[in-house]
């Protein structure tokens, strides 16, 4: 049995991606929503990311 990070980056990274278009689009996307809705650092400029996905609004996230 595969432990928790050969289980993601060998099963769930290629799903996670393939669902939403590639990482790529993913990312586009997320970046594309933070904008519509205003979403941006307020005072400390901290984010929590609980880690439940592949990175599409941690890496936009990060970026702002």
């Amino acid at each position: 049995m595969a432990n928790v990070k050969e289980h993601y980056s060998e099963v769930l990274a290629e799903v996670y991606s393939w669902m939403f278009g590639g990482i790529e689009a993913g990312i586009k996307k997320n970046q594309t929503f933070f904008k519509k809705h205003q979403i941006a650092p307020a005072k400390s400029g901290i984010a929590i990311d609980l880690g439940v996905g592949c990175g599409f609004q941690s890496i936009p996230l990060a970026q702002k």
